[in-house]
């Protein structure tokens, strides 16, 4: 007799994705949750991340919702929990938390993937010395409007007001696998536009769909590059792969 698999909600795209590599039963997502793509599209939506509709969870039957302190919001989780539905909830910050939690998710669900999608994580950590730059600015570059300045790079997360990624973030220990350095103490600081003028910008193609307005942005004066967002801040298995290849 089989055991029977755990009902999973993800409101959180990049574990969506990474819970569903590793074949684990998701049966609610957020709109976002947009990989594996032939995966996802038999899954239920239940809103965003940020407003996801609490009686379409609660009729899902989950047994565990799977969030993250950054990217849901708190009355979301304490809902969920007057509901009586168990929560997970990750605050990743670099990668080794990254990794904490795929052992708490491994742990909760039996699942041997998830544990070395962990390992993993912690062996790219200890061979962080090793990432090619070039080969990882060309996987996340998509296009770009003058030759990058790495003495004067920000990373460009937000429009309306322009933000940029700080310190002790994910993203920003990313960049620095790939030989970048985020000096902003603020995690994410707001910046003029004359500031960033002046710097070189990497815009990201996500949260902020920076894809549709780069040409723009180039004839307003703003030097940079559009990059791949979900390489870059997508923590689980995308981030995975992409950094394991930028290993020699």
């Amino acid at each position: 007799m089989h055991e029977k698999k755990a009902k999973i909600v993800s409101l959180v795209p990049s574990w969506t994705e990474t819970l569903l590599v590793a074949n684990l039963n998701v049966v609610g997502r957020t709109r976002f949750c947009i990989h594996p793509a032939e995966m996802v599209s038999s899954i239920p939506a239940v809103g965003g991340t940020k407003n996801p509709k609490i009686d379409e969870i609660i009729a899902l039957r989950p047994d565990f919702v799977v969030l993250d302190k950054e990217e849901n919001k708190k009355e979301l989780a304490e809902a969920l929990q007057a509901a009586g539905i168990e929560i997970l909830v990750s605050h990743v910050t670099g990668l080794e938390s990254a990794a904490e939690f795929l052992d708490v998710l491994g742990e909760k669900f039996s699942s041997t993937v998830l544990g070395d999608f962990a390992a993993e994580y912690r062996l790219v950590l200890c061979n962080k010395n090793e990432v090619d730059q070039e080969k990882f600015f060309q996987q996340i570059v998509l296009r770009s409007n003058s030759e990058i300045d790495f003495r004067k790079l920000e990373y460009v997360i937000w429009k309306k007001p322009f933000m940029v990624i700080g310190r002790d973030t994910f993203i920003a220990e990313v960049l620095k696998l790939g030989g970048v350095e985020m000096r902003r103490d603020v995690k994410y600081p707001e910046v003029s536009d004359g500031e960033l003028k002046s710097r070189y910008c990497l815009f990201s193609t996500e949260p902020y769909p920076f894809e549709k307005e780069f040409l723009a942005l180039g004839e307003q004066g703003f030097k940079g590059a559009l990059v791949d967002g979900e390489k870059v801040s997508w923590y689980g298995v995308r981030n995975l792969r992409f950094l394991q290849s930028c290993i020699e």
